[in-house]
């Protein structure tokens, strides 16, 4: 059977059901991460900051966090469902969404101390990105790109094989229904060049919690590879789901539902900032 191959990031994240997912089961970006983000900007920034555009913003859980560092905060993303959800749930008034491309970012020339991207910049055509970012941004702005890694098991006796089930998932159930971009945050950004000389790439950010199973089945449906099996053989995704769900339950030795089942999971975050230069 072939397999399905989407060609863009507007295929993959347009249904409303996977944006509601991705509110559900996607992390918001820790606050180590953002200090890291502040720290950078302010050495050769003076507070207060007057504007941040968050682009590939998604639902606006990365978006939202910065609504108290800048006076204004723009969101944008090229899923109309994901702004409409984006707009449903935010509650700070210093925060706006519109729909948009990242080679069109609705913003003034030399207007914005910052351009944010949680999780988005590997589908982005990148000199047509960088060119809007050198647009927008004051001298001396920072562009901050970042993006995690999948959540894995630790802290238990079977911790390898739980990773397996997961590598499992990915290597072989949706292998061939992922985007050529996914490479790119296997290898943590490593191949991404930047547009300014100064920059700084950082991996120290680790983030633990505890889950359940089902957390972990809900995460696993918001990838995209996931979900474009899925479009192609709900049948065959769904059973690729159930076994999971059913290996990592055998494997917990678990007695408990998959709602009641914990277990606990670490993020490691990648972090890349570039700074345009002042003169």
């Amino acid at each position: 059977m072939a397999s399905k191959v989407i060609t863009g990031a507007e295929g993959l994240f347009a249904d409303s059901n996977h944006s509601e997912l991705y509110y559900q089961f996607r992390p918001k970006p820790p606050k180590e991460l953002l200090d890291k983000i502040l720290s950078f900007m302010r050495e050769k920034l003076q507070q207060p900051y007057k504007q941040v555009v968050d682009v590939g913003c998604g639902n606006g859980q990365s978006t939202t966090l910065l609504s108290p560092h800048f006076t204004n905060v723009l969101g944008i993303d090229v899923s109309e469902s994901q702004i409409t959800g984006a707009i449903k749930r935010e509650t700070c008034p210093n925060v706006q969404y519109k729909i948009g491309g990242c080679d069109d970012i609705p913003l003034p020339d030399s207007s914005t101390e910052l351009v944010t991207c949680s999780q988005a910049a590997h589908w982005f055509h990148l000199p047509s990105f960088y060119k809007e970012v050198d647009r927008v941004l004051v001298p001396g702005g920072v562009l901050a790109m970042y993006c995690y890694n999948f959540p894995k098991p630790f802290g238990h006796p079977k911790c390898e094989e739980l990773r397996g089930h997961l590598r499992h998932m990915y290597n072989v159930d949706t292998a061939g229904y992922w985007h050529k971009n996914r490479k790119i945050v296997d290898d943590h950004y490593a191949s991404v060049e930047l547009p300014y000389k100064e920059h700084l790439r950082d991996i120290t950010v680790i983030v633990d919690e505890v889950w359940t199973v089902a957390n972990y089945v809900g995460y696993i449906k918001t990838w995209s590879g996931f979900q474009a099996l899925f479009e192609k053989d709900p049948e065959k995704a769904n059973q690729a789901l159930s076994n999971f769900e059913n290996k990592m339950m055998k494997t917990l030795d678990a007695t408990t539902s998959p709602e009641n089942t914990k277990l606990s999971i670490r993020w490691t975050y990648f972090l890349i900032m570039a700074r345009k230069p002042t003169v």
